[in-house]
């Protein structure tokens, strides 16, 4: 009884199985033959307990959630929470800043295996071409400012001739034809990812929004109602980091979803195996 002592949680477990046992039975012979028997369950009991406080897979991103842009104020997201499950969300921004948001379960989904990576990897290599697309960008507008500085020193200058004068008419058409363009571009409704950490049983996360390869989003996820139909999403931070931080952020935090869900799986099948032997051991 010693050894049972030093454990709060094995007294738990104590009182809450022992007692009805040794009601019935008096005898201290029986007493000691009820505690050889179901100590060492009990002793499994609290090692299930200490394991799952102090597995380092609860470290691990709980779902990771790709954003469908649209405009100006709704997303579609779908949250990937396990190898063969997914969820589908409606976003709605609730006020103008864009901090608060308010997420609506819409269904989950059991699909095969190849489906989820194929979502997986599909968002990645949109989320990546878009990244790009926004550094091509980030040029193209850094070398049109400096055509424009040129521009006002050139016009300043009383022998600019008529067809450098044609010339930057020229630039301005173009320019203006680009701006029409933004607005038909692809690339404003390309896919963003949320990568969410547990904090709290599932319900309260941490989440990092990958806006392009410099800008990050610290966000946390509540769960407003016990079904996690109903979920709210404040912003807190922004972060412009260096290049290779997002790419970083994005790539180690999906290994780590694969793990944790491979470990997962490797689990509920060996306990399944262990209890079918169990079953067929006379």
């Amino acid at each position: 009884m010693r050894r049972i002592e030093t454990s709060n949680k094995l007294l738990k477990a104590l009182n809450q199985y022992l007692p009805p046992l040794l009601s019935r039975c008096p005898s201290p012979e029986q007493q000691r033959l009820i505690y050889e028997k179901y100590y060492p369950l009990i002793l499994q009991h609290v090692r299930k307990l200490y394991s799952q406080s102090l597995n380092p897979f609860y470290l691990c991103p709980e779902s990771i959630l790709v954003w469908l842009i649209i405009p100006p104020h709704n997303a579609i997201g779908i949250s990937l929470l396990g190898l063969r499950k997914i969820a589908i969300y409606w976003r709605q921004q609730i006020e103008p800043n864009e901090t608060i948001f308010l997420l609506f379960k819409i269904i989950d989904l059991h699909v095969p295996f190849p489906v989820m990576l194929f979502i997986m990897f599909a968002s990645i290599g949109l989320i990546i071409t878009d990244g790009a697309n926004r550094l091509v960008k980030a040029a193209q507008m850094q070398s049109e400012e400096i055509l424009g500085d040129i521009k006002e020193t050139l016009n300043k200058l009383s022998d600019v001739t008529e067809d450098f004068q044609q010339s930057i008419e020229t630039l301005k058409t173009l320019k203006n034809t680009q701006r029409a363009r933004q607005l038909l571009d692809p690339f404003n409704i390309t896919p963003r990812m949320s990568v969410f950490f547990p904090i709290y049983d599932n319900h309260t996360t941490l989440g990092i929004l990958l806006i392009d390869f410099r800008h990050l989003e610290v966000t946390l996820k509540q769960s407003l109602e016990p079904n996690e139909t109903i979920v709210g999403l404040i912003r807190s931070v922004d972060i412009y980091s260096p290049f290779p931080l997002p790419i970083m952020v994005m790539l180690l935090s999906m290994g780590l979803f694969l793990v944790s869900k491979i470990q997962e799986l490797n689990q509920a099948t060996r306990e399944e195996v262990l209890s079918d032997v169990k079953r067929s051991i006379p």
